[in-house]
């Protein structure tokens, strides 16, 4: 749980790969998960709903996040990249990602015309084109998920 208000803190944590795992509470307090072994997160060992990660700039949810997480999937938030705080996406630069291979699906909505954002949904669409979603509706649609599709082999 980090203040929104506590920028030294903000600062320190923009560096490392988090991922925001519930809402804001009043625009005040972030709810972040870290990794302690590097690179992003992965999910709970037990999973709630369906597992939906969201790609996007901001701490609060929004309403199709926030009707997401009233349906009963799971959803973690991940702001991307960030060049100007030294924050790089790990998918990108070591091409792995728990949180990303772990879901169910995946939302990209970070800025298309950033570069560093551009070379995530790259990523994504060379590893995982069948989890890729380009809007939250598919979320509130029904996600497909490994009880609905068969996933390929890793590798």
């Amino acid at each position: 749980m980090v203040l929104l208000g506590n920028t030294p803190m903000l600062r320190l944590l923009q560096r490392y790969s988090w991922v925001l795992a519930a809402p804001a509470e009043d625009f005040s307090v972030a709810f972040l998960e870290i990794s302690a072994i590097g690179g992003m997160p992965g999910w709970p060992s037990v999973s709630a709903g369906r597992r939906v990660l969201v790609e996007r700039r901001g701490w609060s949810d929004d309403e199709q996040v926030a009707a997401l997480r009233s349906a009963g999937k799971e959803v973690r938030q991940c702001s991307g990249p960030f060049r100007k705080a030294g924050r790089a996406c790990p998918l990108v630069t070591s091409g792995r990602c728990r949180l990303a291979g772990e879901a169910d699906v995946i939302v990209s909505l970070l800025p298309a015309g950033d570069p560093d954002c551009a070379a995530v949904l790259a990523a994504h669409q060379r590893r995982w084109p069948y989890l890729l979603a380009r809007s939250l509706d598919v979320g509130l649609a029904g996600v497909p998920g490994p009880t609905d599709m068969p996933r390929p082999a890793a590798g």
